[in-house]
């Protein structure tokens, strides 16, 4: 089958995610987190004013601080990232650099937190063409200036290949029964999609789809008998094996027990259901 031309023109930010991740390694291979070589910040506090950000750093670097404003307490032993704009996400940015934080920008190519950074502030490049607010460079990003910098670019490497994969898998001109991203919009048309399984990932899962305009829910396994019930209609989307489907070969995979597993599962399946909520499934 083919893909409508609106589901191809939706889909389109979604099939740049591996490039995303691939710009991000390349970034961290070019120096771009050299001044985090070495330094054991005290804390990490992440300053964020969205839902889908909250979850994403929940998700992959859950010893963070997260936060709509600057603590006062943060200085120059402190990391700070920010993510996203907002009227306060400037003077956030000038008072953490004045203060000699390591500071990390994760903002839209136009954003001003972009133009007016310090020198010494780590913005990651920007594709051309990409959506302003990409899950996979957030999450890409996080990933750099939160993990040992000899290791960082490599493990991004390999996470855009697997990112990509998921994407050819989920493309709209793939046939509905190969498809994994197709064959979950239709389970959601029976009802609310609840995402059941791990509760950092099942709360992405449930936030990427409500930022993109499609109503969901989260729980964990234990929870998800209570959302058994004939008033409301819901589809229980089952995540708890952490198995997206059409997955990466055992080969391609980090060593188990290594948080890139979990990046690896994480941003796969936030992809699937990114296309998922562009598919128009009758």
């Amino acid at each position: 089958m083919s893909g409508t031309t609106s589901e191809l023109a939706r889909f389109f930010p979604i099939a740049n995610e591996g490039a995303e991740v691939r710009s991000v390694a390349g970034w961290v291979r070019d120096g771009g987190t050299r001044q985090l070589s070495g330094f054991r910040p005290r804390a990490h506090i992440v300053v964020t004013w969205d839902e889908v950000s909250r979850a994403i750093v929940e998700a992959v670097a859950g010893e963070c601080v997260v936060t709509d404003h600057l603590p006062t307490s943060a200085g120059a032993l402190d990391q700070v990232t920010i993510i996203g704009d907002d009227p306060r996400a400037l003077e956030i940015m000038f008072a953490a650099q004045q203060r000699g934080c390591a500071v990390t920008v994760i903002a839209a190519p136009d954003s001003p937190l972009v133009s007016e950074h310090a020198r010494t502030t780590m913005v990651p490049p920007h594709i051309p063409f990409a959506e302003d607010m990409s899950v996979a460079r957030t999450l890409a990003t996080l990933v750099a200036v939160t993990s040992p910098v000899a290791t960082v670019a490599e493990e991004l490497t390999v996470l855009s290949t697997l990112v990509d994969e998921e994407v050819v898998a989920c493309h709209p001109d793939r046939e509905e029964v190969t498809n994994p991203a197709r064959t979950l919009a239709r389970t959601c048309t029976q009802g609310i999609p609840v995402h059941v399984g791990p509760a950092r990932l099942t709360r992405l899962l449930a936030e990427i789809s409500i930022a993109r305009g499609v109503p969901a829910l989260s729980a964990t396994a234990r929870q998800a008998s209570a959302f058994q019930t004939n008033d409301v209609a819901l589809s229980i989307v089952d995540w708890s094996d952490g198995d997206t489907g059409n997955g990466p070969e055992a080969e391609d995979l980090p060593a188990a027990g290594s948080p890139a597993v979990d990046i690896v599962t994480t941003l796969r399946c936030a992809t699937r259901v990114a296309a998922a909520t562009v598919m128009e499934v009758l």
